[in-house]
C-alpha cells in the first residue's frame, strides 16, 4: 500500500490469506484480513473491503486481545469515513475506543485511578 502498487498488494494478500487459512493461526487470519480490507478499500472495492474487515473482527473476537480488535475496528472506521458513511464510521470509532480500553471493571472493584 505504501508504494501505491495496489495490484501487487492484492496479489500478495491473496497468497497470504491462503497461507493463513492453511495455518489455522487466528492472529495471522486477523492480520491478513485487516490488510486485505485496507487494500480492497484503496482499490475502491467497498463490499469486499467490508467483508474482509468483518472477517478480521469475527476472528479477533475469538482471541483475547482487545488491542487487536481496536486496531481492526479503527481501520474499518477510517475506511467508512473515507467512503462518506459518517454514521457508521462514528459507531466504529466508538467501538475501537471501547475495545482499546479493555473490559470494564467488575461491580464493586475500584479503579486504580480512584474513579
Amino acid at each position: 500500500l505504501e508504494f501505491k502498487d495496489l495490484e501487487r498488494a492484492h496479489d500478495l494478500v491473496q497468497q497470504a490469506i491462503d497461507l493463513a487459512t492453511r495455518s489455522s493461526d487466528p492472529l495471522a487470519a486477523v492480520a491478513v484480513h485487516r490488510v486485505a480490507g485496507r487494500i480492497a478499500h484503496a482499490r475502491g472495492q467497498r463490499e469486499i473491503s467490508h467483508r474482509h474487515f468483518d472477517r478480521a473482527l469475527e476472528v479477533a473476537s475469538s482471541v483475547d486481545n482487545p488491542d487487536l480488535r481496536a486496531r481492526v475496528t479503527y481501520d474499518f472506521a477510517r475506511a467508512l469515513e473515507a467512503e462518506g458513511d459518517s454514521a457508521q464510521a462514528a459507531l466504529r470509532f466508538r467501538q475501537a475506543y471501547e475495545a482499546g480500553r479493555g473490559p470494564a471493571p467488575a461491580a464493586g472493584v475500584s479503579s486504580p485511578l480512584g474513579a
